[in-house]
């Protein structure tokens, strides 16, 4: 039996495979294993052995997170991935009524991660830019930062972005995705016109080729009418 078990899992609903056999790394032993179970007593050597199959993902939202993983919950917690995701959910919820808005902010934030992976650059500061940059109040974005525990530091730099300041390549990844997400709202007849000029205000290279791909699909759709 596990020494933790998460108060979230009902057994009634798991499958065969959610009780399974793997080998003790100190003594190759089989041990029995349930999916909720994060560190167990090896039954033969008597060390502890962590669950090779454990998944931590819903440490990002669940409300007894601490009291399944201790402060391995707040490190969980903590990472860029899961602070970007806790912030497009309180984005998602702010924008919720106002479509126009919501879809404008999380295509820049797809983008932004988009553009920043090709990039290598940490996608934190960028994103959560583009999922800001139509909420105009500063006090609303603070308050959508606190309640996604994005780190203060992080915060900042965000702010900087959506002053025209900042890193360099944040910047240039902030911008392009923005423009980007705005592409998608033009008609066909309004990227044609304009489209050498569109693909000028790109920075980036990747921002070019993700243009043309919104471009070719505008108009596949428009010969399918």
């Amino acid at each position: 039996m596990g020494m933790w078990k998460c108060p979230g899992q009902d057994r009634s609903f798991w499958k065969i495979d959610d009780i399974f056999e793997a080998p003790c790394p100190h003594c190759g032993e089989m041990i029995e294993f349930w999916k909720d179970d994060i560190t167990i007593k090896c039954p033969h050597c008597k060390n502890f052995v962590t669950n090779p199959k454990f998944n931590p993902g819903c440490a990002a939202w669940c409300n007894y997170a601490d009291k399944c993983l201790g402060a391995v919950a707040h490190e969980i917690q903590s990472q860029p991935e899961i602070v970007k995701t806790r912030v497009e959910v309180n984005v998602r919820k702010y924008l919720l009524n106002q479509p126009e808005l919501l879809g404008l902010s999380l295509k820049a934030g797809e983008y932004a991660e988009k553009l920043a992976e090709k990039l290598q650059v940490s996608p934190l500061v960028p994103v959560v830019a583009a999922y800001f940059h139509k909420i105009a109040e500063k006090s609303t974005r603070q308050e959508l930062a606190r309640k996604a525990k994005l780190p203060e530091e992080a915060y900042a730099a965000v702010e900087k972005l959506l002053a025209g300041e900042g890193n360099q390549q944040e910047m240039a990844i902030y911008n392009d995705s923005v423009k980007l997400a705005s592409l998608h709202h033009k008609t066909l007849e309004e990227i044609e016109e304009n489209y050498q000029q569109f693909l000028n205000e790109f920075s980036l290279e990747a921002s070019r080729e993700y243009a043309q791909k919104v471009f070719d699909v505008k108009k596949k759709l428009a010969r399918k009418k």
